[in-house]
């Protein structure tokens, strides 16, 4: 792979192509690959229409993912509590990001997408499932806008 510092963070006009290049990084990569594909393909679906998500280019490959909702911290915690599914009129804008999905291939890129996220969303509380071999946990980031080192290059 390219120095991290290179990689493209982008979004794609076409919507049909982000979600072909979703399902093309993740069906090999586990948690995904064990999903159900057709409750999975909603959810990227479902980031990619309401542009919350962006991938990560290295050498005219993805090599990282990122997808999101903005929901308000209830419908967070409820989802990370796996007690329910937030509805698309709920992850539009509210008071924290919930990361949905997330791949990286190496912590440079790891860095780079959380990076990202939060420069786009100063001052929100970032809510996910962290999966280490098997192991998941949930995380909750609450952000500091002060500690942001500075701007992450903007998508085309």
């Amino acid at each position: 792979m390219a120095n991290p510092e290179l990689r493209t963070l982008c979004q794609f006009a076409d919507s049909a192509e982000a979600l072909g290049r979703a399902v093309n990084l993740l069906q090999r990569v586990e948690p995904f690959a064990s999903y159900h594909f057709g409750r999975f393909s909603n959810v990227l679906q479902g980031q990619i229409r309401r542009r919350h998500y962006v991938f990560a280019i290295a050498e005219g490959r993805a090599a990282g993912y990122a997808g999101w909702a903005l929901c308000d911290e209830e419908v967070a915690r409820a989802w990370l509590e796996r007690q329910r599914i937030p509805t698309m009129e709920e992850c539009r804008d509210c008071a924290c990001l919930l990361g949905l999905t997330f791949y990286a291939v190496d912590q440079a890129t790891c860095r780079r997408l959380t990076r990202y996220c939060r420069t786009l969303y100063p001052g929100k509380s970032i809510f996910g499932i962290r999966d280490r071999g098997g192991r998941q946990r949930m995380a909750i980031l609450r952000v500091n806008p002060r500690l942001l080192a500075g701007p992450v290059s903007a998508m085309p």
